[in-house]
């Protein structure tokens, strides 16, 4: 499966990104909102993006909601080192730190293996 990883901080990004690919994952990354959304409609083969809170040009909570408006059942994981937002349209909230080999994987296992359904957020 192909993982699109969106944040605005590399150092974020870096470490899932590397854990992912071991794994078996092609994972394309990118620090941008509208970047992002560029990548999805060019590569249709990308099957869950994980977005962090703070991106160069917007914040997670509005990337869950601009990528909801474009493609709706994309599955969507959304981090952040603070609380969950109340509003926002991401499939899984997974806060950090986390541990990607264990809480990322499942959390991504959780996703591929249920129906895709947007969030009632």
């Amino acid at each position: 499966m192909k993982i699109l990883m969106v944040d605005g901080n590399k150092d974020t990004r870096i470490l899932p990104a590397i854990l992912l690919r071991r794994a078996g994952y092609t994972v394309l990354e990118e620090e941008s909102g509208l970047a992002a959304l560029e990548t999805i409609a060019a590569d249709g083969d990308i099957g869950l993006v994980i977005t962090g809170g703070k991106l160069d040009d917007m914040s997670g909570v509005d990337f869950s909601f601009r990528l909801n408006n474009v493609i709706p059942n994309m599955p969507l994981i959304l981090t952040s080192g603070g609380n969950e937002p109340r509003e926002h349209r991401a499939h899984l909230f997974l806060p950090r730190p986390y541990m990607p080999e264990k809480n990322l994987y499942d959390a991504i296992e959780r996703l591929i293996n249920k129906p895709r359904m947007v969030s009632n957020r």
